[in-house]
């Protein structure tokens, strides 16, 4: 979709910074595919949720409030298995 539009990686960075403006939202998760079987994963909490422990189950780190990591594996292994850590973190 980004390659159809035009749009850059860059163009999409702060998307999750935004998702923490959401009311009822905890976490914020923005997944990145740069190429095949390479996800960049972005999180962003609100209030209570260590986003930098989830990361750090994927090989990445950062902040309690902001994180990431990359994830080498398909877009869809990827989004089930940051899902099912963030579940268990709330």
């Amino acid at each position: 979709m980004m390659n159809r539009n035009n749009i850059s990686f860059n163009d999409v960075d702060g998307i999750t910074t935004y998702t923490r403006d959401i009311k009822g939202i905890e976490v914020g998760i923005l997944f990145k595919e740069k190429k095949q079987n390479e996800i960049k994963v972005s999180f962003r909490s609100k209030n209570y949720v260590d986003v930098s422990e989830i990361a750090k189950l994927f090989g990445g780190g950062g902040h309690v409030r902001a994180a990431g990591c990359t994830i080498r594996d398909s877009i869809d292994n990827a989004k089930k298995m940051v899902l099912e850590a963030v579940l268990k973190s709330i």
